[in-house]
């Protein structure tokens, strides 16, 4: 193998394509990145088994035969160096690394026993422009559950009806969602949420495409390609747990900023064993919060509110992450102090479930 490529280029492509090799692993071909030459450009690839990226960048010269290399030991070279070019030449079970000044030489194992490189996936086609996969991901992620009991709710559920794309994240105490208006096959997936974190490091601004096959996906985008296997289970019926407008009988209308001021200040004095803020509706928010050993926290809110009186407890935690993908007015929607509150801000819906604050 012969490659002469820009450090900084390279070094970018590592740092991508390795955040998805794991800390610990008895497999040591894991640690390593692929590396294929091709004319002009070179394809690294690394793999957990469960995660797969690959990244296709320019080079001033690249050929030779698919190697094997240490990853971190070869990102830290790249980000390390001060050259401008480096050169990766093996030699043997070795690669030698050129800089202007100095010389590194790494061992180097047999392309063949990489895990193989999955085909071109068939399925479900996805499209989003720059931007729009990185809003929709990050709207709803913020939900999924950190614990792995029930798998499913260890993902972002993607479904498309064909008209329209759904991005779906909970952990049972609330629900985020997103829908926009989109032309595809119908199709759904639960997808792991660092796929999403992933792609967001390679070109959040770029667009993607996602393909949905029957036991994995796939995000390409141009010179990049995530394939990962899609989560198992089954994902709870989030419509049921959206409140309707029938349901509804109280509507504030705040805004964002405001509203995360409010309940940040409000929650000051929670403690592990009452993590909840009380919010009496009425003239507007009070909200409040007691800790038996530190003392009261009591703020109020000016804003608008449509429908009457409650007086109900909510997670502060929750509200302020619900709040996060939200830039302006939004309305904050309630019934009673034992049913969901529903937070509405164009395409995007959040759903929180009350606490006792008995």
């Amino acid at each position: 193998m012969n490659i002469t490529i820009n450090r900084s280029i390279l070094a970018d492509a590592l740092a991508s394509v390795a955040a998805v090799i794991p800390t610990r692993s008895p497999k040591p071909v894991l640690s390593c990145v692929k590396i294929e030459a091709a004319k002009d450009a070179i394809t690294l690839t690394c793999t957990d088994l469960e995660l797969t990226i690959a990244r296709t960048v320019p080079a001033d010269e690249a050929e030779g035969d698919a190697i094997l290399v240490d990853a971190a030991k070869l990102l830290s070279i790249a980000t390390t160096e001060t050259c401008e070019r480096l050169t990766l030449r093996t030699s043997g079970s070795e690669l030698r690394v050129d800089g202007d000044t100095g010389t590194y030489k790494l061992f180097t194992q047999p392309a063949s026993e990489f895990p193989p490189t999955p085909n071109t996936l068939n399925g479900v086609a996805i499209n989003f422009d720059a931007g729009e996969l990185h809003r929709l991901a990050s709207a709803t992620s913020y939900a999924v559950a950190q614990e792995g009991a029930r798998y499913a709710f260890n993902g972002v559920k993607v479904e498309t009806d064909g008209k329209a794309v759904s991005f779906i994240a909970t952990d049972g105490r609330r629900l985020a969602v997103v829908n926009v208006p989109k032309k595809s096959a119908k199709g759904s997936a639960i997808i792991p949420p660092r796929v999403f974190n992933v792609a967001t490091k390679v070109g959040s601004g770029s667009p993607w495409t996602l393909t949905i096959g029957d036991n994995q996906a796939e995000l390409t985008t141009d010179g990049a390609t995530i394939r990962t296997n899609i989560l198992e289970g089954t994902f709870p019926a989030w419509r049921e747990v959206v409140p309707s407008n029938e349901a509804i009988t109280i509507t504030i209308k705040a805004d964002a900023e405001e509203l995360a001021s409010a309940v940040r200040r409000a929650s000051l004095l929670t403690s592990d064993d009452s993590k909840g803020v009380r919010f009496d509706v009425g003239n507007g928010i009070a909200m409040s919060s007691r800790n038996p050993e530190s003392g009261e926290a009591k703020v109020d809110l000016a804003c608008q509110v449509d429908g009457g009186t409650l007086a109900i407890g909510i997670n502060p935690k929750f509200v302020l992450d619900a709040l996060k993908p939200v830039d302006g007015e939004l309305s904050f929607r309630m019934s009673t102090a034992n049913r969901p509150v529903l937070i509405e801000s164009g395409d995007y819906r959040a759903v929180i479930m009350p606490v006792n604050l008995q």
